[in-house]
């Protein structure tokens, strides 16, 4: 008996040793102190501190004829003190996990397989509908000249705190439970891409949709078609648009447009980067409904966060590392106002932004940034935000 233990244990050291040499972990500590408000001389304070440990061990031999397969986990833990809401302060303490991941590819020949399952991040064709993390799996099949995925999840598990859903059930948010279940929806999606489509323009068609699993049926369908590539050298396009089809408790369906365009280019000097960018986010233009993503995203710098709905944004932005460690950003948008038929234009945005990589594990971000309206000050905004992230 004795003997059959040794020889069981004993092969399993053997099957699991030649794994432990490619475990990895690591960490993370992160500041993110955020002053916010109408009045730059009467800001309130936004204070995050968290941290995060991350590991990822392969289930495969690296060199393995079969294909690579791993696990990778990260979970994190975050303190909030947030004043910015009028009459109270807000005490929040956050648990999550924001990645649990099993990931598998394969090649042969010329063709490469990979497939996600668990919890991890993913974003649709627009990076406006959907960006966040669920619950699911997800697919990719690459050909020499054509790529296919589809993507299937789940969010009624997710931690309310880290999620944002637009449209979600209006339960009562309760700040001080470190986890509280997001609202349940079944989300779901298909693409087809074709990268190098003629003279390097790649062009990629997705359909995406979300369904409420609770209470009253509200159903989202969106269809986006992109386009992208090169110019001329150095200068590169992307152009997408999204129609947008909803239906709240079993209604007609409700059509509406997110539109987006932006023109780039790349000087050969210190990693400079230059951009042109639009975006049209549809009102009640026409036959047109307001527009309506699936996760929060905010288009506007004001007080009320304005999501991608009922505007027209265009603007530019540009990015320099002055020396190797400092890198500058600069952004400024004009803001017009497309929630009815009449277009007016409503104010403009602005921000700065510094950041230094002090070492391969320490940097440091600080960032002014305010919205102005044409005249209802109320809505102006300024935000002064200092950031520090420190990995091992």
């Amino acid at each position: 008996m004795v003997k059959i233990r040794t020889v069981i244990l004993s092969t399993a050291l053997l099957t699991v040793a030649p794994l432990s040499f490619g475990f990895d972990w690591g960490g993370s500590l992160h500041n993110n102190s955020k002053y916010e408000g109408n009045k730059i001389k009467k800001l309130s304070t936004d204070q995050r501190d968290s941290a995060s440990l991350w590991f990822r061990v392969p289930l495969t031999d690296v060199n393995s004829d079969s294909g690579n397969a791993s696990l990778t986990v990260r979970g994190s833990y975050e303190y909030n003190y947030d004043n910015t809401f009028e009459g109270r302060d807000r005490f929040i303490n956050t648990l999550d996990v924001d990645l649990c991941c099993l990931s598998y590819s394969s090649s042969i020949k010329n063709t490469f397989f990979s497939v996600q399952a668990g919890r991890f991040f993913y974003s649709d064709l627009s990076s406006v509908v959907f960006s966040q993390v669920a619950d699911g799996a997800a697919a990719t099949l690459k050909f020499p000249s054509v790529e296919l995925s589809a993507y299937g999840a789940y969010t009624g598990l997710l931690n309310m705190h880290t999620t944002s859903l637009l449209d979600a059930d209006s339960k009562d948010y309760k700040p001080r439970h470190l986890y509280q279940l997001q609202s349940k929806y079944a989300v779901f999606g298909a693409t087809l891409s074709v990268p190098h489509m003629i003279f390097n323009q790649g062009f990629a068609l997705q359909g995406f949709g979300a369904v409420k699993l609770e209470k009253k049926n509200l159903r989202r369908f969106y269809g986006t078609a992109a386009f992208s590539g090169s110019l001329i050298p150095r200068t590169y396009y992307n152009f997408s648009t999204t129609f947008a089809f909803k239906s709240y408790d079993c209604e007609k369906y409700k059509i509406s447009n997110l539109t987006q365009i932006k023109l780039s280019v790349y000087p050969n000097f210190k990693s400079a980067y230059l951009a042109l960018n639009g975006v049209y986010a549809s009102g009640e233009n026409g036959k047109l409904d307001p527009f309506v993503g699936f996760t929060s995203a905010e288009a506007v710098k004001n007080l009320e966060s304005k999501e991608y709905t009922g505007l027209i944004k265009g603007g530019a932005e540009a990015s320099v590392k002055i020396i190797e460690p400092v890198a500058l950003f600069a952004s400024a948008d004009a803001i017009i106002n497309a929630e009815e038929n009449h277009l007016k234009y409503d104010g403009f945005q602005y921000t700065a932004k510094c950041g230094i990589q002090i070492s391969s594990d320490l940097s440091l971000e600080g960032s002014f940034s305010q919205y102005r309206h044409k005249k209802n000050k109320d809505l102006n905004n300024t935000v002064i935000q200092l950031k520090g992230t420190f990995t091992f």
